[in-house]
């Protein structure tokens, strides 16, 4: 019995040591997460475009480090993240995120006018205006504040609405109106009247007679085009009828009336065209003005302005 005892004791003392050494090798295989080392890291994959790779390892720093000074820029990195990839919905819900979050910080206030410019890029100036109207609200900044009018009057003169951009500039205060050159942008806005439009109606009544429309807005090969086409199958029409053929007649009729009610419908939309494109070139003016403006301010030493363009 007491060999039996002896033979056992060298077996459990193997096993132990056998545990022991296993122990001790997976041990050495962990790796030990630093909090310095991944946030590092989510900069250089950020830092180099890679935006996927930088959103996971972002958020693998929140899941680890959840008490770390450095969440909120991480939060803000992901929602920039999805910003450089064009995927503006899930910018902003990222950023909406961040100032719920952190509310009343710098990065909130960017998060704020990030949102603005994602509804931007998604064409819903709308929203966009409202976000800034919203951070107007919560914010008595004044740098903020003037920054925020700014880039609004910049939305609404894409919009075409130059008097409504206008009054939002005018309320710039005195010490920032020179960094955002509100002198200038004022002066220029008021030569809106200026801007060569045609009557949307009014090309719609003169394509009574075919191509006068498009005479009117200044498209003078689509004009004789028009006529020549239009007068060629009211011709052809009257004289199949004038020579007994009504079915022919009835058929070249239909197919000019086509013509005519599309000539009709160019005369108008060209003129639409013809506004858009003028009001355009008075927009697209205004912002190489605004640059020369920005980069001539302060003894020619140039400032940082951000115009929506």
């Amino acid at each position: 019995m007491i060999k039996n005892r002896y033979c056992v004791l060298p077996s459990i003392l193997f096993f132990l040591f056998s545990l022991l050494f296993i122990g001790y090798a997976h041990a050495g295989n962990q790796v030990i997460l630093d909090a310095d080392q991944q946030y590092q890291y989510a900069e250089i994959c950020f830092a180099r475009g890679d935006y996927e790779t930088a959103t996971g390892e972002y958020k693998r720093f929140m899941h680890f480090f959840p008490e770390d000074m450095r969440v909120e820029k991480a939060m803000f990195a992901i929602a920039m993240s999805d910003y450089h990839r064009e995927r503006f919905q899930e910018a902003i819900a990222a950023f909406t995120e961040t100032e719920n979050r952190f509310p009343d910080t710098p990065l909130s206030i960017r998060a704020a006018f990030m949102i603005s410019n994602c509804y931007l890029r998604l064409k819903d100036t709308g929203n966009a205006i409202i976000t800034l109207h919203n951070l107007l609200a919560r914010t008595d900044d004044a740098d903020v504040r003037d920054e925020a009018h700014d880039a609004m009057g910049w939305i609404y003169i894409e919009r075409g609405e130059f008097e409504k951009a206008r009054s939002v500039f005018q309320k710039i205060n005195l010490k920032n109106q020179t960094r955002y050159v509100v002198d200038m942008l004022s002066e220029e806005l008021e030569k809106d009247v200026l801007i060569p439009r045609k009557n949307p109606r009014a090309a719609g009544f003169l394509s009574i007679l075919p191509g006068g429309g498009f005479l009117y807005c200044e498209r003078y090969q689509d004009a004789l085009v028009a006529f020549l086409l239009n007068g060629a199958l009211i011709l052809a029409s009257w004289e199949a009828f004038d020579q007994g053929n009504p079915a022919l007649g009835g058929v070249i009729a239909a197919v000019e009336f086509g013509f005519y009610a599309g000539n009709i419908y160019g005369g108008i939309a060209s003129a639409h065209k013809f506004n858009d494109r003028k009001a355009l070139g008075f927009i697209e003016s205004l912002k190489e003005k605004a640059k020369l403006g920005v980069s001539g301010a302060r003894g020619g030493l140039e400032l940082s302005v951000q115009i929506p363009f």
